[in-house]
């Protein structure tokens, strides 16, 4: 987690971005870099914290609760209100739990005067601890349960906000129901045509002549049929690997929380990945272990070097070897083996540095921006100039970047350009209630793991390493990324269908 949980301000509202260290850039969107490929990025938002909610836009003016036995989650807004807020809540038995869990690690810990290891009294530590350990419980519950079902109740409802949720108050007692509220913005979208019946004429291909074989060769040495149920490859480097974890108790055979989040993590090829990919290496998926390690313990809070032990369980994995061919061709509406060559050919035929791909999208946005308005806050605006602003200065042409006169034009055109393509995917999916189920979401990932690949994809992953190391992302964070890049490929088939 890159997120150091600090005293959250009262009277001023904390951006859900100002707590990580650092942003990722793609050049150019299509994998150029440097000076000849132009001044175009393309923002990464840092995973956890930083990347909660990926822009959306609120429209409906309704009441909306997600529930389980553990947490809730509502969300009230007006149309006619520029903020809006959802409630995240803990119910309090797991909010306790949690507190004594807490508490008895600190006897373990903690050596006082007079007292010998194991001994101190939980009173005494409830005098001396107790302000620390709710800063502790703050950061835990908000990786642990409140971000994974906050994004949930987003993909489920189809929520439309837009820039990046604030978080107004986070409430934590060990007594009590724990409240964390988070402000979102909502802006008006007038839709001039109805994108279905807009005239989008995307650009053709390049016609050399080995374009062709390379499609073919790709999709017979990256491409294949999905295994089956009874086959049940062991995990390595380089693959995706989906697990659940829950804390239990001192005695290793008791959930504490009676809770499961479920966290996606891509098994690096580093020394710094070195003991997470230990982990789950050779492991299958079924497979269940008790953990109490560091690299757990760090991704839930980083403030304090608990010993808690977790249940993992292995509920999925991708492969860095191949690609499932038919969830790709599910993903990106490919109705046969013909379609299925044409998106390939995309990634491989070039213009002027650009994959046909890009142009595409590009063109895309371009023609939709013509018949949908959308109004962005300029405070939003600001904001997400800050983002990429940060994101050029760790590139190494930043220097020369910043010489040209119209430098920080570029850069309010480019934060306005990022809004508008991710407002105007999520209004569109919203109205026709595009869906990421799991086998987009596994050729979605599978897509990130090769660099040729990668040139499909429009809107990426979170930001997935801190300090060189890979980090668990929570799984329906990944799903709100995918499900925007489902959205996109639907609007692309829908109109090439009409075109």
């Amino acid at each position: 987690m890159t997120f150091k949980l600090k005293p959250f301000p009262s009277k001023k509202a904390c951006a859900i971005f100002e707590h990580v260290p650092g942003l990722l850039g793609d050049l150019c969107k299509s994998g150029e870099i440097g000076r000849r490929a132009g001044f175009r990025f393309q923002s990464r938002k840092g995973w956890g914290f930083e990347s909660l909610l990926l822009h959306q836009v609120f429209l409906r003016g309704r009441r909306m609760k997600h529930e389980s036995s553990v947490v809730t989650c509502q969300i009230e807004f007006h149309p006619e209100a520029p903020h809006q807020r959802a409630r995240v809540r803990i119910q309090q038995p797991v909010v306790s739990a949690l507190y004594k869990q807490a508490l008895d690690l600190h006897q373990r810990q903690v050596q006082a005067r007079g007292f010998g290891k194991g001994t101190v009294p939980i009173a005494y530590l409830e005098r001396t601890y107790r302000a620390f350990i709710i800063e502790h419980m703050k950061e835990f519950l908000l990786n642990h349960c409140v971000i994974n079902t906050l994004c949930n109740q987003m993909c489920q409802e189809h929520l439309l906000c837009v820039g990046d949720p604030l978080i107004e108050s986070i409430y934590v007692e060990p007594d009590k129901i724990a409240e964390f509220t988070f402000s979102l913005s909502q802006t008006k979208i007038q839709e001039k045509t109805a994108w279905k019946k807009v005239s989008f004429h995307p650009p053709q291909r390049r016609n050399y002549k080995d374009i062709d074989k390379q499609v073919e060769t790709f999709i017979e040495n990256e491409c294949t049929p999905t295994l089956t149920a009874d086959k049940k490859p062991q995990i390595s480097a380089g693959d995706w690997v989906l697990f659940s974890l829950s804390l239990v108790d001192t005695h290793k055979d008791t959930k504490v929380l009676n809770y499961d989040d479920h966290l996606w993590l891509r098994m690096g090829t580093e020394e710094p990945d070195y003991e997470a990919v230990k982990l789950f290496s050779e492991r299958s998926v079924g497979d269940s272990f008790i953990s109490d390690d560091v690299f757990f313990q760090q991704y839930l809070s980083k403030q304090w070097d608990s010993e808690y032990h977790y249940l993992v369980t292995i509920k999925d994995h991708i492969s860095n070897s191949h690609i499932p061919k038919e969830h790709l061709a599910r993903l990106f509406f490919c109705q046969d083996q013909e379609e299925l060559k044409d998106l390939c050919v995309q990634m491989f035929s070039f213009r002027q540095d650009l994959s046909l791909r890009r142009e595409m999208v590009t063109s895309l946005f371009k023609t939709l921006q013509k018949h949908i308005q959308i109004l962005i806050p300029r405070e939003l605006v600001i904001q997400q100039e800050r983002y990429v602003l940060r994101e050029v200065q760790r590139t190494p042409d930043y220097p020369v970047y910043r010489l040209q006169k119209d430098f920080r034009d570029k850069i309010r055109q480019l934060a306005e350009k990022q809004l508008y393509e991710t407002a105007i995917i999520d209004y569109i999916a919203s109205q026709e209630k595009v869906s990421a189920e799991p086998e987009d979401i596994t050729a979605y990932l599978a897509l990130h793991l090769h660099p040729r690949t990668k040139d499909l994809l429009n809107f990426h992953l979170p930001l997935t390493q801190v300090n060189g190391q890979e980090q668990p992302i929570p799984a329906n964070m990944i799903k709100l990324a995918c499900l925007r890049e489902k959205a996109l490929n639907y609007i692309l088939h829908t109109l090439a269908r009409t075109a």
